[in-house]
C-alpha cells in the first residue's frame, strides 16, 4: 500500500487563495491553469468534499523558468503576491527553501506523479474521529493534514473503507490525550504502510458497495450542509433511522463481507450490531460495528500475516527483487507481541 501525506505547505499562506482574491479570475482562466483545489483535513471531516474554500498553484517541483515561459500570469503572482512573504527571515529556518522560494517546502512531486497515474486516489484526514477515507481527485492539493492512498489496485478504496483495515489504523496510529480521546491521528509508518493487503483482489461486489457508500455519504453531506463526522456519528446512533444512514451502515457490512473473503476468512460471520463503546462519552456511547470477540480475532490473524510477510521477506537473497520498499521493521511486524496487543481490549 503507496501512502503519504500530503504537501507541507509551511511558511506559505501567500500560495493560498479564495475566490474573491483578486488574483483568482486571472490565473483560473489562463490557459492549462495552474489552480487547484487546496484540500485540508477539514474538507474532508466537515463536508466530504462537496464544496473548496481554498485554492493554490499546484506549482510541485517546476522550475521558475518554465512556469515563466507556460504560465506567465501564474509567473507574475509568485514575483507579486509570493515572492515578497519569501524573505530569508521568514524562510531561514527551512534550509534550501530560499533557493526555490516559489514551491511549497515538502512538495511531495514524486509521490503525487505516482498517484496521479489513476484519477482517483483515497484520502484520509490525519487526524479525526473516525478513519472513514473517501474517494479524491488526484488533480487537487492535498495539505499534510490530509493522507493520500495511491488507488493501485481495484479494489484498495474497498479495503480502506473495511472495519478490518480501519481496526489495524485504530491500533497502530496515536490516540489524542485528555478530553477528546477519540480523535486519531493517522500513522503512516507504522499503520498505513504495514498492512497486510489481501493476496486475492476483492470482488466487483465489494468495489460496488464502497463506491456506493461513498457516492451516498458525499450526497447525504452536500443535502445537509454536513461531513464525514457528522454522517459517522448518526451511523454510530441507534435511534438514527434516516434511510441514507440504515443504507450506510449495511454498505459498511457488505464491504466487509466481500474483504474477509478476499482473505480467504470465510469463516467468521460477519454480523453488524450496536456496541458499547468503551473509548467514548455519555453522549457518544455506541458503534456500529462488528463484535469485540470477531474484532479480536481479526486483529490476531492479520498481525499474524504481517509477521509471516515480513519474515518472507527477510529470508529473500538481498540480490532478489523486492514487492515493496518496506524500510524499517515497524511495530506491528516486531515489537508487538500477540498478549500484548489485545491486553486492553478488555479493558
Amino acid at each position: 500500500m503507496f501512502g503519504f501525506v500530503g504537501v507541507d505547505n509551511g511558511k506559505g499562506l501567500a500560495f493560498v487563495l479564495t475566490e474573491d482574491h483578486a488574483w483568482f479570475d486571472m490565473l483560473r482562466s489562463e490557459p492549462d491553469s495552474l489552480l487547484r483545489p487546496y484540500i485540508t483535513g477539514k474538507d474532508i471531516t466537515s463536508s466530504s468534499l462537496t464544496h473548496v474554500d481554498r485554492w493554490a498553484l499546484d506549482i510541485s517541483d517546476l522550475p521558475i523558468q518554465t512556469i515563466f515561459e507556460k504560465w506567465p500570469l501564474a509567473h507574475r503572482f509568485l514575483l507579486e503576491v509570493v515572492k515578497p512573504t519569501r524573505t530569508p527571515k521568514e524562510l531561514g529556518s527551512r534550509k534550501g527553501l530560499i533557493d526555490r522560494w516559489w514551491q511549497f517546502w515538502n512538495h511531495r512531486a514524486d509521490q503525487m506523479r505516482q498517484v496521479r497515474r489513476q484519477e482517483k486516489c483515497i484520502a484520509f484526514a490525519t487526524s479525526a474521529k473516525y478513519p472513514v477515507c473517501l474517494l479524491a481527485s488526484t488533480d487537487w492539493i492535498f495539505t499534510n493534514k490530509v493522507v493520500l492512498i495511491e488507488a493501485g489496485r481495484e479494489d484498495t478504496h474497498a479495503i480502506c473503507l473495511s472495519s478490518i483495515f480501519q481496526n489495524w489504523v485504530r491500533r497502530y496510529s496515536v490516540s489524542s490525550l485528555g478530553g477528546d480521546n477519540n480523535t486519531l491521528t493517522l500513522s503512516v509508518s507504522e499503520a498505513l504502510r504495514t498492512f497486510p493487503m489481501p493476496a486475492m483482489q476483492s470482488s466487483e461486489a465489494a468495489m460496488f458497495a464502497a463506491k456506493s457508500f461513498d457516492d451516498e455519504l458525499v450526497l447525504w453531506s452536500k443535502t445537509n450542509g454536513l461531513g464525514m463526522t457528522d454522517a459517522m456519528n448518526f451511523v454510530h446512533t441507534p435511534s438514527n433511522e434516516d434511510p441514507v444512514i440504515v443504507n450506510l451502515r449495511r454498505l459498511l457490512e457488505a464491504v466487509d463481507v466481500e474483504v474477509l473473503r478476499a482473505y480467504g476468512w470465510d469463516d467468521i460471520s460477519v454480523s453488524y450490531s450496536f456496541h458499547n463503546f468503551t473509548g467514548g462519552s455519555v453522549n457518544d456511547p455506541w458503534r456500529w460495528a462488528l463484535s469485540e470477540d470477531v474484532t479480536t480475532e481479526l486483529m490476531h490473524r492479520l498481525t499474524e500475516l504481517n509477521r509471516q510477510r515480513f519474515e518472507e521477506l527477510s529470508q529473500m537473497p538481498a540480490n532478489a527483487p523486492r514487492p515493496t520498499k518496506r524500510g524499517r521493521r515497524s511495530k506491528a511486524a516486531s515489537s508487538v507481541r500477540l498478549d500484548d496487543l489485545f491486553a486492553g481490549d478488555n479493558a
